[in-house]
């Protein structure tokens, strides 16, 4: 029994190493929109059978970033208008809803923790050219902040299964963001802090919305397959 265990173990960790690995490299544009994901090239790549390989697939298609494809098999996503509308929505519906809960439920000090990430994300995009890293970063921790304090184990689920596919996205599109307005994250953050649910979700989603008329123009910058990235996402 415990060699059975400990060989559960190991091959669970194989897995992960895969799976990690894979999607930095999809989310980060290292490995672009279509690549093939052949078993047996990965299998070789990692030294490892192809069992933990598969699983890693397995767990990139529940991300949302990896599709499998009869007769074809696994690539990574491509994307149209109609699937990048379809992820937008679903962003908000998420997003505002945390941003719902969290004006209710959220404390003193975390709200204020909120008021003070957000300031420096609005002082870290105006001092650099909009999402390199460290304020892609911020980002993210500024709006899981937000998810986190709602408590809801589902939500918080299925919005990092979106920000990955979402930055995903701002690497195949860097260069061709909208420039953030002055204090856009910390507007976000007061409307949460005025517990008012209504003004938080409506904050959210003009929050979420930004940019989204751009939409055809990323799509279209994509069909030009001239994306190279960056050398912070290369390191």
């Amino acid at each position: 029994m415990a060699s059975s265990s400990k060989s559960t173990n190991a091959f669970s960790t194989r897995s992960m190493e895969v799976y990690k690995t894979l999607q930095s490299e999809i989310v980060t544009g290292k490995i672009p929109p279509g690549e093939r994901l052949v078993r047996r090239d990965l299998a070789k790549r990692f030294h490892m059978s192809p069992i933990p390989i598969i699983e890693a697939l397995h767990r990139l298609e529940s991300d949302g970033l990896a599709e499998s494809v009869p007769m074809y098999g696994s690539r990574v996503i491509t994307w149209d208008l109609e699937s990048l509308r379809s992820d937008e929505m679903l962003r908000e519906a998420i997003e505002c809803q945390c941003a719902r809960l969290c004006a209710l439920n959220a404390s003193e000090r975390d709200l204020s923790d909120i008021k003070e990430l957000a300031e420096k994300l609005d002082r870290a995009t105006s001092k650099k050219e909009q999402n390199l890293h460290p304020e892609r970063v911020l980002h993210y921790q500024l709006h899981f902040k937000i998810a986190n304090l709602t408590g809801c184990k589902s939500l918080i689920n299925e919005l990092e299964k979106v920000w990955l596919r979402r930055q995903m996205r701002f690497s195949m599109n860097i260069g061709n963001q909208k420039k953030i307005p002055a204090g856009w994250h910390t507007l976000l953050a007061e409307a949460i802090a005025s517990r008012n649910s209504q003004q938080a979700e409506d904050e959210m989603r003009r929050h979420v919305e930004f940019g989204q008329e751009d939409d055809q123009n990323f799509i279209d910058a994509m069909k030009e397959d001239h994306f190279t990235p960056p050398a912070w996402l290369q390191a």
